[in-house]
């Protein structure tokens, strides 16, 4: 219902591996109708790949008997990082500041000021000390 709201200038982004439930062609369509543009991160050979405005296709080869489509979610996780990232590039000035005050909430949110875990370093392997074994041998008893 989402969409009903939107109009000319908004976009509805729909994210569909099949593009064929009922509830994404209702969205594409209630959002058209509306006057927004719809983005398709779909198949090619969907029937919301023929609503779309635009679309950023996802053809991969997903096994429909698993109960969980892994390959179309990563790959729509992917492709949908790319979308932003290339939005926010290209409206830097606009998004900056807010990026910057997500960032400090995020700050806030943590505990005790914790940052991120950095990757460990060569120069962070610990150093065996002399006269000791550095791994554990297994112990073999003598047959009788």
């Amino acid at each position: 219902m989402s969409a009903a709201l939107l109009g000319p200038g908004d976009v509805a982004v729909l994210v569909s591996n099949s593009g064929r439930t009922w509830d994404m062609l209702t969205a594409a369509t209630l959002a058209r109708s509306s006057g927004a543009s719809v983005l398709a991160l779909t198949h090619s050979g969907s029937p919301l790949a023929k609503l779309a405005d635009v679309c950023v296709f996802s053809d991969v080869e997903e096994d429909s008997e698993v109960y969980t489509p892994m390959t179309s979610r990563i790959s729509h996780l992917v492709l949908g990082d790319v979308l932003a990232a290339g939005v926010a590039l290209e409206r830097a000035d606009v998004v900056a500041a807010g990026l910057q005050r997500a960032k400090a909430h995020l700050r806030e949110r943590r505990i005790g000021g914790a940052e991120p875990a950095r990757a460990p370093q060569e120069s962070d392997a610990p150093t065996p000390r002399a006269g000791r074994k550095t791994a554990a041998r297994p112990r073999t008893r003598a047959a009788s």
